[in-house]
Formats: structure tokens, sequence, C-alpha cells
């Protein structure tokens, strides 16, 4: 026959709150794919914040003798006030030329990276991001910061371990992604 008016109203609060709850699943699994991919992306810069720390190492030792070229590197560091018991940590700046000098490169015209280590104040700058790669020189800010230190691992510093962590806020939620690995002087 016909529907009474509560049983119209009944049917309308069923449906609604049907709605309600598909929109809160979806919401919530668009969140948890934000939140995937920033933890993908700050996975990535903190393992390049390593890979430009171990470059560093390496860059030293080659183009110096013995362990000067270690030394240089711990000095590098203890300069930018990477250390971990100063607790603020430090950032790198790279900085691309456009020729090098020897005895760096053996093609004079080829371009050559300058990493310049730098300390974090009170807090690391925030990562720019420009057209899919993030920097200091350009872009926008990101949500991304990211601070690397290092502890001493042996007495006479031959051994370091380095920690590049990256940090960042969702919807008022602080996340970070913390990765550390152990360098050492490898010319004797």
């Amino acid at each position: 026959m016909g529907f009474t008016l509560v049983e119209t109203l009944i049917a309308l609060f069923i449906f609604s709150l049907s709605v309600v709850v598909v929109m809160a699943v979806l919401s919530t699994g668009i969140s948890g794919t934000t939140y995937a991919r920033n933890k993908v992306i700050a996975t990535y810069l903190a393992q390049e914040g390593i890979e430009y720390f171990r470059n560093m190492r390496d860059t030293s030792m080659l183009y110096t003798d013995d362990k000067k070229g270690w030394n240089n590197f711990i000095v590098k560091l203890e300069e930018g006030r990477c250390n971990i018991q100063n607790g603020l940590g430090c950032w790198f700046d790279n900085e691309i030329y456009k020729s090098c000098e020897e005895p760096l490169c053996s093609v004079p015209e080829m371009p050559i990276m300058k990493i310049t280590v730098k300390a974090c104040s009170e807090k690391c700058p925030a990562l720019l991001y420009n057209n899919g790669a993030y920097g200091y020189h350009a872009g926008e800010n990101s949500v991304f910061t990211r601070k690397i230190s290092f502890k001493s691992l042996s007495e006479t510093d031959e051994e370091i371990k380095i920690f590049s962590e990256v940090s960042w806020n969702q919807q008022g939620r602080n996340s970070t992604v913390l990765l550390s690995e152990n360098l050492s002087a490898w010319i004797e």
C-alpha cells in the first residue's frame, strides 16, 4: 500500500547513514594513500642523505693521501655541527658548477657538484620541490625536512654512524623516517 511518514523517515535515515559511512571510508582511504606516498618519498630522501655523505667520504679519500681524506671528511662534518652530541644536526647544500678543475676531473668541461655542509639552527630548512626533484635552491616548500647527524663508533674516529632523518607533518600528525649507516676509513 503506501508508506507512512515514519517509514519514509526511517528509510531516509538508513540511506543517509550508509552514504556517510561510505564517505568516511573513502576519506580514510585517501588519507592512508597520501601517508603511504609521503612515507615512500621520505624514505628515498633519507637514503639520498646517506648517499651524499658516503659520496663526500669517498671523494675526500680518493683525492687525498693516506688518512688525510678521512680526517678532512670528519672535520667537514664537525664544522657543519653534524655531531649528534650537539643535537642540532646539519643539512647539505649541493651546488653544480659548470666546469671542474684538476685533480677532481679529467674532462675540463664536465660539470661538478660541490657539497657544503651547514648546521641546522633550531630546525633544519624545509626541502623545496621543483619539477619532481627535491633540493634547497628552487621550488615551492615541501612538507619534508631532512637532518643529518653522526656519532663516532670508535675512540680513534675510524668509524662513524651517519643518521639521516626526514620528518613531515600530515593533518596535524608528525611522522619521521630515520635511516642509518656505518662509514669507515676504508683506505689504510
